[in-house]
């Protein structure tokens, strides 16, 4: 495959590569999840079904999408915002996922 790195993204010591990267800022979220997506469109099925799945996401939060498809034992939480409706002015309550950084950071330290 073109991204041999990505080939056993499903195994720890290899989540834990991309995390390092991550947060060392040698890589950044998104292009983690761009290297994914490349590795799963080459490889089709042939690839870790960790991989697979994680590269069939959205795209539209690469950040949400690649901590929850990573099992990493960090609880996600939610919050619940006040969102204004552009539109109708209205203010609505929405709730968002979120990871704490100091227990990501934790974990990969």
């Amino acid at each position: 495959p073109a991204h041999p790195d990505l080939a056993d993204l499903g195994e720890p010591v290899a989540i834990r590569g991309h995390c390092d990267d991550i947060a060392s800022g040698a890589s950044s979220v998104s292009r983690v999840m761009q290297r994914v997506r490349d590795h799963v469109a080459e490889s089709g099925t042939a690839c870790h079904p960790q991989t697979l799945a994680l590269g069939k996401a959205s795209g539209r939060n690469d950040p949400r999408d690649f901590w929850r498809f990573i099992d990493i034992p960090i609880e996600i939480e939610t919050i619940k915002l006040p969102v204004k409706d552009e539109k109708t002015d209205r203010i609505a309550v929405e709730t968002f996922p979120i990871l704490h950084p100091h227990r990501v950071l934790a974990y990969i330290m």
